[in-house]
């Protein structure tokens, strides 16, 4: 099966799995009557040969509370379990879709020198698909959303589409641009490939870890939640359970207890957190959780 991340936008999806709405959902219904990005989500999994799709408005109960806890907790096993993911990079509505159009200007080769008898020489785009640490991580509408860090670590791969499409696996990270010149092996390695490489490789989980494995893995936790709290969400109260999967990732291969968004052998330096919101980002808030002395009690980046 595939999976969707999107971005709902502010307007509300025109369908979605409510308890009013099981019956016709179940009896069938007309693609014309969903959002656009999930139109084109679902044609684009039938159009590689897959059955089924999951799509959070359509597969959890928008009504239910309890089912939508339910369902939250689950997105390890269904991101990573998943065939694909289809990534609306661009569209910040749901009714925009996946194909964005673009200036074939900006994107086209420039020959900077032609010569008879030879091939021209040309300038080519260049557009970096890592985004995890740097600024233009925000530079796309669906990376503000705070549940998409998830969503984009989990998958063991993802095709991604703003104004120019891209690929992200366990294996490589690239767009349509990047084979031309580009040493795949020698890059450096993305979030994604990262994770999947030291948080659930073919490691025996909950195994003993020598000292250095485990402060590599705590690092590349701080650089997971550093990433994550720059995005936004719609519900601050979301804060611990968009980062659930992730922290079950981690507890999975270290067993390490995780106590409101911390790691119990390393409680006492976590305790150090600070909110850093400078960058002209909004001035953290309380999101209602508890306790104060998380990082799960404030908005804004950790």
């Amino acid at each position: 099966y595939a999976c969707l991340s999107y971005c709902w936008g502010v307007t509300e999806p025109p369908l979605k799995l409510s308890q009013a709405t099981i019956d016709t959902l179940n009896a069938g219904i007309l693609a014309s009557t969903l959002s656009k990005t999930i139109t084109d989500a679902i044609y684009l999994a039938h159009g590689i040969g897959l059955q089924w799709i999951w799509i959070d408005s359509l597969c959890i109960y928008q009504d239910c509370t309890d089912d939508w806890q339910q369902e939250s907790s689950r997105m390890f096993d269904t991101y990573q379990g998943s065939f694909i993911t289809i990534a609306a990079l661009g569209a910040s509505e749901a009714s925009q879709g996946l194909y964005a159009k673009r200036d074939p200007l900006r994107y086209a080769p420039c020959p900077v020198l032609v010569k008879e008898d030879a091939h021209p020489v040309c300038i080519f785009p260049s557009f970096s698909t890592e985004t995890i640490g740097d600024s233009p991580y925000l530079q796309w509408p669906l990376y503000t959303r705070g549940w998409v860090l998830q969503e984009r670590i989990l998958p063991p791969r993802t095709v991604k589409f703003g104004t120019y499409i891209s690929w992200e696996c366990r294996k490589s990270d690239i767009n349509e641009f990047s084979f031309r010149g580009v040493d795949e092996e020698n890059r450096e390695k993305g979030l994604c490939r990262r994770f999947y490489e030291n948080v659930w490789k073919t490691h025996d989980s909950g195994s003993t870890l020598a000292e250095p494995q485990a402060q590599y893995l705590r690092n590349l936790w701080e650089t997971t939640l550093q990433t994550f709290t720059m995005a936004r969400l719609t519900v601050p109260k979301d804060r611990r359970l968009a980062a659930s999967g992730l922290i079950e990732g981690f507890a999975r291969r270290t067993g390490w207890a995780n106590i409101f968004g911390m790691w119990e052998p390393f409680l006492l330096e976590e305790l150090l957190w600070i909110s850093n919101g400078g960058g002209g980002m909004i001035c953290p808030e309380a999101t209602g959780l508890m306790p104060t002395w998380s990082w799960i009690s404030l908005t804004g980046r950790v």
